[in-house]
């Protein structure tokens, strides 16, 4: 936020818990409530303004999901292990939800099945994806997960649906 533009005036009361919790929350160079309220109401304008466009979504839930990220991959190290279906899975799922959530679907009921429909086709591909990947996956015998029969222990009944599809 940029502190030299004019401000206006508010008062309010809180809760002596969100009160505290706000004044002990660590936010760079804030230390009084209202600077610290300034920061809140900046954040809160910035983060849904941020879900406006597909791109901008995506960043937001890609920064939302970092400090798992990091806490899985440094997990991973120490354990000494890794799965590229983990990895897969947390790149895709914000795409497919940034799909979802900056969807522009008219309120106009003969406008609304094409977006609809583009919607449809834009998360289908993302499924399609994970479902092909799911299956490189479980092609081996020593599939790229934490558990490396986790697939194979499964592949069974994907392999007995994918038949039954092909015998139509």
């Amino acid at each position: 936020m940029n502190e030299n533009k004019a401000t206006v005036p508010i008062s309010g009361r809180v809760a002596e818990e969100e009160y505290q919790f706000l004044m002990s929350y660590p936010i760079s160079g804030k230390v009084t409530a209202s600077e610290k309220l300034r920061y809140v109401v900046s954040f809160f304008r910035s983060y849904h303004e941020s879900l406006d466009t597909y791109e901008n979504c995506l960043a937001e839930l890609n920064r939302l999901l970092e400090p798992s990220r990091k806490q899985i991959k440094k997990a991973e190290v120490e354990v000494e292990v890794s799965s590229e279906m983990v990895d897969r899975l947390m790149q895709v799922l914000p795409e497919i939800m940034a799909s979802i959530v900056t969807a522009k679907i008219p309120n106009e009921g003969e406008k609304q099945l094409p977006s609809l429909l583009a919607l449809e086709e834009r998360m289908l591909k993302s499924l399609i994806g994970i479902v092909e990947s799911l299956l490189r996956f479980g092609l081996t015998s020593q599939s790229p997960t934490y558990n490396p029969t986790l697939l194979k222990d499964r592949m069974n009944g994907v392999r007995e649906l994918v038949e039954l599809g092909f015998k139509k």
